[in-house]
């Protein structure tokens, strides 16, 4: 399974997540059955509210799930559109919140 979460910077597990899902300056995708981190810069980070493009923002990737603290309506039902689920998080890196 690929989990995707967006995040503040690039530091692999390490990296702190970003408190809103579109405007976050990268993604980091890990696979959860090989251990594999992948982190992904978003460069559909500035856009007008409700305008986020998942489908752009992952650069082809089609993760499962995506875990957030923040996020909008529209997102959601963009990546719901993608069969991606979205889960809500409480965690200040992306290890913690794989933990979780």
């Amino acid at each position: 399974m690929i989990v995707c979460f967006p995040a503040l910077e690039d530091n692999g597990l390490d990296s702190r997540l970003s408190g809103h899902f579109g405007s976050a300056p990268w993604f980091v995708a890990v696979n959860t059955d090989t251990q594999e981190v992948q982190a992904i810069p978003n460069r559909n980070n500035v856009h007008e509210h409700g305008q986020c493009n998942p489908l752009s923002a992952f650069s082809g990737l089609k993760p499962d799930v995506v875990a957030v603290q923040g996020i909008g309506p529209g997102a959601i039902n963009k990546l719901q559109a993608m069969n991606t689920k979205v889960l809500r998080v409480q965690a200040a890196t992306v290890k913690e919140a794989l933990e979780q």
